[in-house]
């Protein structure tokens, strides 16, 4: 398995880092277990981290005014979520939920 300084480097957000500067943030981040069917976030809730999936699989959705859900992607092994609200300081546009077990790395904005 690739080392999280490595995992970072496979995000756009953090490829422009060099090497000893994503050792640094990979230092400060935390690894999460979810668990199939846990909510990661929920729409609406602070945006204040995104999320590595480094096994498992997390679908991205949201829920129409009909009640409808409609799933906007599923992230899955090496891809990202979350980055909009933390970015732009907003709430969640979406929530996650995990569809299998899943291991992500967590980003928060203090850890930035």
């Amino acid at each position: 398995m690739a080392s999280t300084a490595e995992v970072l480097g496979t995000v756009p957000l953090f490829a422009l880092l060099d090497g000893s500067e994503r050792a640094a943030l990979a230092e400060r981040i935390e690894r999460k277990s979810a668990k199939k069917g846990e909510a990661i976030f929920e729409q609406g809730h602070p945006g204040d981290a995104l999320f590595i999936v480094l096994s498992g699989a997390v679908e991205i959705w949201i829920k129409k005014q009909t009640g409808e859900k409609v799933v906007l992607e599923t992230a899955r092994e090496g891809e990202f979520f979350g980055e909009i609200s933390l970015l732009d300081g907003g709430p969640r546009t979406a929530s996650a939920t995990a569809i299998d077990d899943a291991e992500l790395i967590e980003v928060d904005r203090g850890d930035l």
